[in-house]
């Protein structure tokens, strides 16, 4: 239980939503309707494009390049091969991230996404 608990610490949690409304993030206004982004529950960016929003949330995080495994739960709206392309994506980027894509059939969330 303890190797557990020590492990989930060391996982880096992260999201990908359509925004319902216009909010400000990081002092910047992002729309209704742009994809926001999320890192440990604190909101970090937004982008037009959904793909695009979840390759600049990976760059957001400091210690990247230290990370070995990274896992994308697609929600109901993203298609297969959309996720696949963003995993390839990320993996040209970040060679030392072995990218894995998971159907999670999630509503709210395009993507969720665990890194260690």
């Amino acid at each position: 239980y303890n190797d557990l608990v020590t492990y989930a610490k060391e996982v880096t949690s992260c999201f990908v939503a359509k925004s319902s409304r216009t909010s400000i993030i990081n002092g910047e206004e992002s729309e209704k309707g742009k994809y926001i982004e999320g890192v440990d529950g604190e909101l970090v960016g937004s982008k037009t494009q959904r793909d695009d929003a979840v390759c600049d949330l990976v760059d957001r995080i400091p210690d990247i390049k230290e990370k070995s495994l990274c896992i994308l739960f697609y929600g109901v709206e993203v298609s297969t091969a959309e996720a696949e392309d963003v995993a390839n994506r990320i993996n040209q980027k970040y060679p030392n991230l072995e990218v894995g894509v998971i159907s999670g059939k999630q509503e709210v969330y395009d993507y969720l996404i665990g890194i260690n």
